[in-house]
This record gives C-alpha cells, sequence and structure tokens, in this order.
C-alpha cells in the first residue's frame, strides 16, 4: 500500500511539473507591487499597475497594458519576445545595422528613426530605435545575446502617457536577465 502511495504522489508531481514547464510562466509580487516575470528566455520587472495581456499574449510573445485596459480598442502596450538570429554578441554593430537596415525600409517616408546603444543596468548590449509619425511613437529595444536577442517594444497612441510607458518599458528593459 506504501508503494502505491508513492507512486501515486510521485505521478502527480510529475504530471504538475510537466504542466508549468510546457508554459505556465512563474511571476512574483515585490513589496512596490511591481511584478517579476519569468519566461523561458529570462526574467524581468513589470511596473506596478500593469498587467499581462492575456488577449494579446500568445506563442512566446507577452504583451503588456495598463491594468484595465486589456479589452481597450488601441491601448499603449508593450511587448516581449526572444528572437534568434546569425549574429554572435560580439557582432552587435552589425546586428544593429541590419535592424536599422530593415526599419529605413518599412516605415514611412514621413517618419523619422532615432537609434542609439548603450547597456542595461545589468551590463547586456542594448540598442534602441525610435519610430515617430504623425499618429503614434514605436520604441524598439533590442537586448543583444549570441545568436539571439530579446525585443522588447513599446507601442504609444495616446502621447501624454509617454513618459509614464517609457518608464515601464525601460523597467524590463533594465531588469532583464538571460536564463542560461
Amino acid at each position: 500500500m506504501k508503494k502505491i502511495c508513492k507512486l501515486l504522489i510521485f505521478v502527480i508531481l510529475t504530471q504538475v511539473v510537466i504542466v508549468c514547464l510546457s508554459g505556465c510562466s512563474l511571476k512574483t509580487k515585490k513589496d512596490n507591487g511591481d511584478v517579476v516575470y519569468k519566461k523561458d528566455f529570462g526574467s524581468y520587472t513589470v511596473s506596478s499597475g500593469w498587467e499581462e495581456s492575456k488577449t494579446h499574449s500568445s506563442n512566446g510573445k507577452y504583451f503588456y497594458v495598463k491594468e484595465g485596459e486589456d479589452n481597450e480598442e488601441r491601448p499603449n502596450n508593450i511587448s516581449i519576445n526572444e528572437g534568434k538570429n546569425r549574429y554572435k554578441k560580439e557582432e552587435h554593430m552589425q546586428f544593429k545595422d541590419a535592424i536599422y537596415a530593415q526599419l529605413a525600409r518599412q516605415v514611412s517616408k514621413d517618419a523619422v528613426i532615432n537609434a542609439s546603444g548603450s547597456n542595461t543596468e545589468k551590463g547586456e548590449i542594448l540598442y534602441t530605435f525610435v519610430i515617430k509619425d504623425k499618429d503614434s511613437i514605436f520604441k524598439q529595444y533590442y537586448i543583444v545575446g549570441d545568436n539571439k536577442y530579446i525585443f522588447i517594444y513599446e507601442t504609444v497612441f495616446n502621447k501624454d502617457d509617454e513618459a509614464k510607458v517609457d518608464e515601464v518599458a525601460l523597467k524590463m528593459v533594465n531588469s532583464f536577465e538571460w536564463n542560461d
């Protein structure tokens, strides 16, 4: 009887672990209300007052919106996902040039693109691209790894909220840590 009970407990625990590892993410709330999300590619902090969008997040791309705005037609939002590429970390300048060239081909002729390079607070290589047109502001943050990158994409439809959305996105950028 003891062996059967142990076997049942083992089977149940194994199923719980498999379910969690196959897609659920872990999140931890900090004392100030910020939330630390742990995904397959790494962890990052999202500011208090923002939530993961159940409506728009899927397939390894996670969206964050201000609490209560998940069902709005055009909410300010921030997404994060991991991408793969052919560039080693030390080839980050070529990676940046490729992204800039792609953006230049994609944006409207009236849009303005500004680019900068720096490091995150954790010391990771960071490239930031800001695209402004008459209606919206888009900010793209690329955290560079070996043959991979983290892409944090900030979309601001209500320009009055730009500073607050920037703050939330930069918290995600600066708190990001790779899973190794």
